[in-house]
């Protein structure tokens, strides 16, 4: 067809779930696709459909700097790509595609990558996945779909279910799935919130699953004390790829703006997501129909494009003025509209 195509998204998990699109659009369009992502994301992105080669950066790491940059240059050249998508446009990107002699490159126009491009396409602003779309039609691509899917590996799905088993958690249980933590500190929900969701919810014969990295440990355990035993916390004891088969075993997913939240909609599961620092206009909001966003009308929202360590006002009214009957509704709506669907479909 037309050689083969590199696309590097190295930025945060939600980003790279949210260029699975991409990159199954331009499989159609060239031999092979090959994908450059951050090293704890590598097991997540081989699970793409219409991906090649999945090639890990541990840019925070042991290939921080310069040298790392040149061991990757070396790998890229030896791969010999036609052409390359700079999905995630830091300067240190570029930077690399053009150390690495890739014929064409292609990314954001007024992106610190875009001194190393070939191709500088205007970003047009809006969902994300869209935004991207861009990049890849300007390779030659498709359309495609714009809504990442994510399949589930046997292997995962085994190994999530017997931990759940061993929790106490059975085929046929239903099962609300919490991702309480976040990169970004404004973003997440309060402990106690979460904790009072989750003991309504078990009045009412759910079980909740606490998720998240190693990283969340703290924030979960906040979440598990106020849930006063109504909550099963697996955070920091589950691989992404086991993530993603819990996300696809709850029969809704709760969350801020993260990445987990991204892996829900993208496995169908029903998504309500909490925004608070953030709004769904800066173009991450979860690409599924099968999601409620909670939220407060505030003028100072969004403060941040991610959203900062601590409210710039001091008050964090767009998560503590969130009550908990707001996601006990919204939990339910999104689960009658599943129960709903499946009935249509049968």
């Amino acid at each position: 067809m037309n050689g083969r195509a590199l696309v590097v998204q190295t930025a945060f998990l939600g980003d790279l779930v949210l260029s699975q699109p991409l990159v199954e659009a331009l499989s159609a369009r060239f031999d092979r696709v090959d994908l450059l992502v951050r090293k704890p994301f590598a097991e997540i992105a081989r699970s793409f459909r219409g991906v090649g080669e999945v090639i890990p950066f541990d840019k925070r790491g042991a290939e921080r700097g310069l040298g790392g940059l040149l061991a990757q240059r070396r790998g890229l050249r030896a791969n010999e790509y036609a052409v390359a998508i700079a999905a995630q446009g830091s300067f240190r990107t570029g930077l690399l595609l053009a150390l690495a002699g890739i014929p064409r490159r292609i990314g954001f126009a007024g992106s610190a990558s875009s001194i190393f491009l070939h191709e500088r396409v205007a970003n047009p602003g809006g969902p994300y996945p869209e935004r991207l779309r861009r990049l890849g039609e300007a390779a030659g691509a498709g359309p495609g779909n714009d809504d990442p899917r994510l399949d589930v590996a046997d292997a995962a799905r085994v190994s999530a279910e017997k931990k759940l088993a061993e929790r106490g958690v059975h085929a046929g249980d239903p099962v609300v799935v919490f991702n309480p933590g976040s990169v970004w500190a404004t973003k997440r929900w309060l402990p106690e919130g979460y904790g009072a969701v989750a003991r309504e919810l078990a009045t009412r014969g759910w079980k909740t699953v606490l998720v998240g990295g190693g990283e969340d440990a703290g924030v979960a355990a906040e979440v598990a004390r106020h849930a006063a035993g109504s909550a099963i916390d697996l955070s920091g004891q589950t691989s992404l790829p086991e993530l993603v088969a819990i996300a696809a075993r709850a029969r809704v997913f709760v969350s801020g703006d993260s990445g987990p939240m991204h892996i829900a909609a993208a496995v169908g599961t029903p998504v309500v997501a909490i925004f608070g620092p953030t709004t769904p206009a800066l173009g991450f909001a979860p690409r599924t129909h099968a999601a409620e966003i909670v939220e407060r009308s505030l003028a100072c929202r969004p403060c941040h494009r991610h959203g900062p360590r601590v409210c710039p006002l001091g008050h964090f009214k767009c998560m503590r003025d969130i009550p908990p009957s707001d996601v006990v509704a919204a939990i339910g709506r999104v689960d009658q509209a599943r129960v709903s669907r499946a009935g249509s479909q049968a």
